[in-house]
């Protein structure tokens, strides 16, 4: 996970359009449905945008894993990615 953020659902939604995926089964998740939307970027990088309905929280997840054009990408609002009480960056592991 690059980074996790409150983010309005209905935002959300009129942002990136319907879930390409929602799973139900709890067992699979954090504990209740989760909205997936799946993106390639013109530069090759792959994304997927989490959205934890019971904890409405958004997580990301790249390959590779730079923040950065996603942020570009979705046009986040710079007061929600420069409050680090509202984004939590995260740092992953390098591949080596």
């Amino acid at each position: 996970m690059l980074a996790a953020f409150k983010f309005d659902r209905k935002q959300l939604g009129e942002k990136l359009g319907k879930p390409h995926y929602i799973e139900t089964d709890s067992t699979r998740t954090f504990g209740g449905d989760e909205e997936h939307w799946y993106f390639n970027l013109e530069s090759g990088q792959r994304v997927i945008i989490v959205y934890r309905v019971p904890y409405d929280i958004t997580a990301l997840y790249a390959n590779p894993p730079d923040l950065k054009p996603i942020v570009d990408a979705l046009a986040l609002p710079e007061e929600l990615t420069s409050d680090p009480s509202r984004f939590e960056t995260c740092n992953p592991p390098q591949r080596q």
